[in-house]
Order: structure tokens, then sequence, then C-alpha cells
């Protein structure tokens, strides 16, 4: 009984110990009250070790500057150019040779333009206005010729692909006996499909003995009820 007694004094004084020190600390003052009290020594030298504790920062709440919607400044970006536009607006008034130039380069784009201001300002001399025109405009000729050149290699690309995939489908039914290997269907006519369809681009479009339909365009396949349908999907 005396033993209970002591300990119960001891639990108090170190309570009030640790949470003092906690205090002082910065750290819960009740949670450490309560860990001296059921641990006396260890609580103390535990609070020790564990040493201060940040203050914690006080809430400040931002506070904005609004202003009204029809006051707020609205950032208009300009596009730039690497030459004095203005200098060469003034050119292209006062001059009509200049003018000329500019207006036969400009059917074939501003980016040639800009490139014909750029470098007749830097040069600074009417004298090669006529050869700076022939260059610029050669150039995009060229340009011109090598875009239409590209156009058509990508056409001719997209036809062999369509042709290929449609003798490789033209090839499957001949070794499955006119049957679709994929629906397990009598296929009676096989066209390459013309829609609009980007998914189904150089695929082919396959009519069933069912007279349903379907489109198939690589590893892409759907299958349609009627003609209608198909039509009404692509």
């Amino acid at each position: 009984m005396a033993f209970l007694i002591v300990y119960l004094i001891l639990a108090v004084v170190f309570a009030v110990i640790g949470s003092e020190m906690a205090k002082s600390r910065n750290r819960d003052a009740a949670a450490w009250a309560l860990v001296c009290a059921l641990l006396p020594l260890l609580g103390i030298i535990a609070l020790a070790v564990a040493g201060r504790a940040n203050a914690p920062t006080p809430y400040s709440p931002t506070i904005r500057n609004e202003q009204p919607l029809h006051m707020s400044p609205v950032k208009v970006e300009v596009e730039s150019k690497n030459y004095d536009e203005g200098k060469w607006l003034a050119l292209l008034d006062v001059d009509d040779d200049i003018a000329a130039a500019a207006k036969d380069i400009e059917s074939y784009g501003a980016g040639y333009i800009d490139e014909f201001a750029q470098k007749y300002l830097a040069l600074g001399d009417k004298s090669y206005l006529e050869s700076l025109k022939a260059k610029i405009i050669a150039r995009a000729v060229k340009d011109q010729e090598r875009k239409i050149e590209q156009q058509k290699q990508d056409e001719l690309d997209s036809t062999n692909e369509a042709n290929k995939i449609y003798f490789e489908y033209l090839e499957k039914l001949k070794q499955n006996g006119g049957i679709d290997p994929d629906y397990h269907s009598k296929v009676v006519s096989v066209e390459k499909y013309s829609g609009t369809a980007k998914a189904f681009r150089n695929g082919v479009e396959v009519q069933f003995e069912d007279g349903t339909f379907a489109l198939k365009g690589g590893f892409l396949m759907r299958r349609f009820n009627s003609k209608a349908e198909l039509d009404e999907w692509r």
C-alpha cells in the first residue's frame, strides 16, 4: 500500500514537471504529462531528448487585390518581326518598285514577304532589288514543287497500302474457299473502302451472302446488318 501511495505521488510530481517542460518546448503539455506520469523517469528523459519543437506558423489569409473585370488589363501578344516593320511599310508606300516586287512575292506566302523585307533592309541598296526578288521567288517555286511531290508520294503510298490490304484479303478468301476467316461467312463482293472513316482508311468493304456488310482495315473490323446501316455510319 505504501508503495502505491509513493508511486502516485511521484506520478503527479513528474506529470507536473513533464507538463511544464513540454510547454517550454512548444510541445503538447497534456500528452507529455500523461507519459511522464506513467513512465516518470523515462518520460522526462524522452522529453529532454526530443528538444524544442518549432512554433507553428500562424495562419495568414492571402489578400488579393481584385479589380473589376472591366479594369483588368488585357495582354495581347503581337508577333514580332525580325526587321523594322515601320521602315518597311514606309518603303512600300513611297517606292513603287519595291511595292511591285513585294506584290509579286506576296502570292507565294507571307513568310517569303518577311524574308524579302528582312534581306532588303539589311542590304539597303536598290541595285539588289531584282536579284533578291528573283532568288526568293525561285526558292518559293521549288518549295511548292517539293510540297506537290510530297503530296503525290503520300497519295501513292496510300494507294499502295490500299492495294496491299485489298489483295491480301482476296488471297485470304481464295485460300479459305471464299469464306471470311474472321466472320466465317460467305463473301459475295469486295471493294476498296472509299468512305471518310479514318479508322478504315485503305481498308476494304465486304458484302456477305446473307446480305450483311463489313468494313475491314488492318486489324480493325466492323459489321453492319444492311447496306443502309453501312451508308448511314460512313
